[in-house]
């Protein structure tokens, strides 16, 4: 995102709510990330990440970010790779923020579900929302919420990297309103 896009939001949106830096591609490419959570400072800020660069980038996260959260696919072919950049951020966190947890997204075999299991970190379960962006994990029709209203659509629209807002990247993926 052009960083002058994202100052712009920053003026727009109010104190309290929480920023989360993910969707069609990994925030941690991003070369200013340290300014954009910089930017954000006193807000919670969320990072969800492939974790590829995690370790590369711990200097730059902790104490800036509320929460990482990295995704695993249970077909992902760089499973490794995630875990030992997991474990070189959490070795350099300590006890620091952020928090840090595991989705789990779609059929996760159990030895590599086993081999994400590490000391502070939470372990969450996510299926794929919408069949047409489902890539084969698990195929289910879409959650709709007993409200009927998306919660995400009040409290934590999205606006993508080109600056063009969704108002609900689960029940309307291709932003029909």
């Amino acid at each position: 995102m052009d960083f002058a896009l994202l100052r712009s939001i920053r003026e727009q949106v109010a104190p309290g709510i929480t920023i989360s830096f993910h969707r069609d591609g990994d925030p941690l490419v991003y070369p200013l990330l340290v300014d954009a959570l910089d930017l954000f400072a006193g807000f919670c800020t969320s990072i969800v990440t492939h974790g590829e660069a995690l370790g590369q980038r711990a200097q730059e996260i902790i104490g800036r970010a509320t929460s990482v959260t990295v995704s695993v696919f249970g077909k992902d072919p760089d499973h490794d790779l995630q875990i030992d950049a997991l474990r070189s951020f959490l070795g350099a966190k300590g006890d620091r923020p952020p928090m840090v947890a595991i989705k789990f997204v779609g059929e996760i075999p159990p030895e590599v579900e086993a081999s994400f299991s590490m000391p502070g970190v939470r372990i969450m379960r996510r299926l794929l929302h919408v069949p047409q962006g489902d890539r084969g994990y698990r195929p289910r029709t879409p959650t709709i919420p007993e409200t009927q209203i998306c919660l995400d659509m009040l409290h934590r629209p999205l606006i993508d990297w080109q600056g063009d807002m969704s108002i609900c990247v689960r029940l309307d993926p291709e932003r029909k309103g």
